[in-house]
């Protein structure tokens, strides 16, 4: 990733959700990023990095995870244009699981 604004990540196949169990970016200068999903839901795991070169991670693991809705994108969001590596662990699951 490194364009300003939202960058997309993973699209799930049509009629699925993401379920997310862990995420990280490591960004290579100072910016703020985010994820979210969809291209306006709210924004978590938001930090602002005066440096690059650190890895932001969450592992949500275990029984817990993050849901996004059907049909709907991971997003990385970047204030600034900066290249960003990104990892996410995530299953793709139907409607209503």
């Amino acid at each position: 990733m490194s364009s300003s604004g939202n960058n997309t990540c993973i699209t799930p196949a049509s009629g699925k959700k993401l379920r997310v169990t862990y995420l990280s970016y490591n960004p290579s200068a100072g910016v703020e990023a985010a994820f979210r999903f969809g291209a306006a839901g709210g924004l978590f795991l938001r930090n602002a990095l005066t440096v690059g070169g650190g890895v932001i991670a969450k592992d949500i693991g275990g029984f817990y995870y993050v849901d996004g809705a059907v049909d709907e994108a991971l997003i990385l969001n970047l204030s600034a244009a900066v290249s960003t590596n990104w990892n996410a662990f995530y299953l793709e699951v139907e409607r209503g699981a």
